[in-house]
């Protein structure tokens, strides 16, 4: 996962990682193209990742998405001496979005093996550290460290007086919920919904849109725009039905000043407190976020300023200049 001008928001967090990471030493990065046919691209990606283990005898190499990552270092195990770091995301580890038993079986054991051959897990939350337990990690192996943490940009967007929608922002694909805000629109017409989205459904989603007044759909929101989006909702809605290894999305918005209604799944409860930064809904559907919203539709200014001011509080803790300056020292330190 890396961002590019088609998809700015894909994996953005491991270009912030690396942006962050060149502040504190030298850095060469290695991603996969998203152009061309998939078996081209993954033997390009493989093959400048076994040159460059094989060019280098030594070194640190920090891994992203290690289902997709992983495969070099554990056919070259045997012959590697290098430190490695792997940085693990709830999807790949939960594998929920994979519904093909043997392609699961494939990625697990991928993934098993190359964690299994790090000097170094990093978790992006107590969560996901519980669950790498779970599959017999040690917890003194693994490294809690909230995906590269929020981008000032968002703390230092302009807070508008009126806040006149709900905001929802994600991927238009499988398990990320935002089929359930545009059935929120329907069903509150006289409420005001705003979609930030990419993917493979945005097309489809943005069409949909059309059809529903109250509903506005962006598709491939720049860095700065997505600030000024969070900083004009009233509040996130963040309606994944995964379990989110950190769920940034949340953060992003909380920094900008903006209360999160979301589910009480995976690591959302570490940092989304029910009546101090916002709430956490009972029944994870259209449903649930309805009964969220006619709660903050009587919110009186004190209460959602109060909301608002945790909110950011809450973020601070994750702002991108403090997680970085541990990271890099975790990073460089060899």
């Amino acid at each position: 996962m890396y961002p590019s001008d088609a998809r700015p928001g894909y994996g953005v967090f491991v270009a912030n990682i690396e942006h962050e990471l060149r502040k504190h030493g030298a850095v060469e990065v290695l991603f996969l193209s998203h152009e061309g046919g998939k078996i081209r691209r993954y033997f390009k990606f493989y093959s400048k990742i076994i040159i460059t283990l094989l060019k280098r005898p030594s070194g640190t190499f920090y891994l992203h998405n290690v289902s997709h990552t992983g495969l070099p270092f554990v056919l070259l195990s045997p012959l590697l001496r290098h430190r490695v770091i792997s940085h693990v995301h709830g999807g790949e580890l939960l594998l929920e979005h994979v519904s093909s038993k043997l392609y699961r079986g494939a990625l697990s054991l991928i993934v098993r093996k190359a964690l299994r051959r790090s000097s170094v897990i990093v978790s992006p939350s107590a969560f996901l550290q519980d669950r790498l337990v779970d599959h017999g990690f040690q917890r003194g192996a693994i490294w809690i460290s909230p995906s590269g943490g929020v981008e000032d940009q968002f703390f230092n967007s302009v807070m508008l007086p009126s806040r006149s929608y709900y905001f929802a922002c994600g991927r238009a694909e499988a398990g990320k919920g935002m089929d359930e805000v545009v059935e929120l629109a329907r069903k509150l017409p006289h409420v005001n919904f705003v979609i930030a989205t990419e993917g493979t459904g945005a097309c489809t989603l943005s069409g949909v849109a059309k059809s529903v007044e109250n509903l506005t759909v962006h598709v491939g929101c720049s860095r700065s725009r997505l600030a000024d989006l969070y900083a004009g909702a009233k509040a996130l809605i963040f309606p994944t039905k995964l379990n989110e290894s950190l769920g940034l999305v949340a953060l992003e918005a909380m920094a900008a000043g903006t209360p999160v209604i979301g589910p009480r799944l995976g690591a959302i409860p570490e940092y989304l407190l029910p009546g101090f930064n916002g709430y956490l809904v009972g029944e994870n559907s259209w449903r649930g976020y309805l009964k969220a919203i006619l709660q903050f539709e009587v919110l009186d200014d004190d209460k959602w300023q109060m909301l608002s001011e945790n909110a950011r509080k809450t973020a601070l803790n994750y702002r991108s200049s403090t997680v970085m300056e541990k990271l890099a020292e975790l990073v460089f330190d060899e």
